[in-house]
């Protein structure tokens, strides 16, 4: 296998009250990299000190923004950055993910084997929880081979070609926050591109605060995600149900059963289950009257 060296990929990582681990995360994540661009969300000073010490590598750029923009705007200032820069490959990650050994180079070593690569987007990773040590399921199953097409995947993670995004557009920041990512591999699949998940690749990544409870001896996974959280997840949805139904039927009727799986999880096992119902509910409302933005 051709092995590639990584000198056009630049990693954008978006912070919003980055954990102590963040530090150790750029550190690992700039081995595999050539450049890191960090877009902060307005953490508070104790996060900024975080970010600095993180920052010290010339190679580190960082962004501060002057308030809360969402993940979309945040992810949008880092790729234009990049792209100006001249990289061809911009990886996009979340504050607490943490690549493994090897990460970026089987990456692109899969990328530059795989016979109908032109209409590859983005290379996306498998997710492994870091607290639980379990690879999360999100419609990425696991397999023998070295690679496999996918329909969407979540941000973090991914490596995505530069030049896609003058051919079908940036992260919508209508969004805010969840659902960027479903939206933006719809549109990929829309111009004719797709997911190509790369196996080999390991993602230590957390969706939420999950807790594990075992039903009928069946384990269960919530994610235990704050209220306002749950307001951009269904709303978000909605938007996409909407503009998707007739493109997309089986994605919309599939994200639909597991949206009410999910909320019959919440009602179960998670605390604040009042207001996080009211979220829900305004959420549905916001994205069927077509209410975006910023909550």
């Amino acid at each position: 296998m051709c092995h590639i060296v990584n000198k056009s990929v630049c990693a954008v990582v978006v912070t919003y009250h980055p954990p102590v681990e963040f530090v150790e995360h750029i550190q690992v994540l700039a081995t595999q990299v050539n450049a890191i661009i960090i877009v902060d969300n307005c953490s508070p000073p104790s996060g900024r000190v975080i970010i600095e010490e993180s920052a010290t590598d010339d190679r580190v750029t960082v962004i501060y923004n002057r308030d809360n923009l969402g993940i979309a705007s945040a992810l949008n200032a880092g790729i234009r950055f990049a792209k100006e820069q001249g990289y061809e490959w911009i990886g996009t990650f979340d504050q607490d993910s943490r690549i493994t050994s090897g990460y970026v180079r089987t990456m692109l070593d899969t990328y530059y084997s795989y016979d109908d690569n032109a209409r590859v987007a983005i290379l996306s990773p498998q997710y492994r929880d870091h607290k639980s040590g379990r690879m999360i399921v999100a419609g990425n199953y696991s397999d023998e081979s070295l690679s496999k097409t996918v329909f969407t995947t979540m941000t973090s993670g991914n490596i995505v070609k530069a030049d896609v995004f003058d051919s079908v557009g940036y992260f919508n920041e209508d969004l805010f926050v969840d659902y960027v990512d479903h939206e933006f591999c719809l549109r990929l699949a829309c111009a004719g591109y797709f997911v190509l998940q790369v196996n080999g690749a390991i993602l230590d990544h957390s969706l939420g605060d999950p807790t594990e409870h075992v039903v009928l001896r069946k384990s269960i996974i919530v994610t235990n995600h704050a209220p306002y959280r749950r307001y951009y997840n269904s709303r978000n949805r909605i938007y996409l149900y909407k503009r998707y139904v007739l493109v997309f039927p089986a994605w919309v009727v599939s994200d639909a059963c597991n949206l009410s799986k999910e909320i019959i999880k919440i009602f179960l096992f998670e605390r604040d289950r009042k207001h996080k119902a009211a979220k829900i509910i305004k959420g549905i409302v916001d994205g069927l009257l077509g209410k975006m933005g910023k909550l």
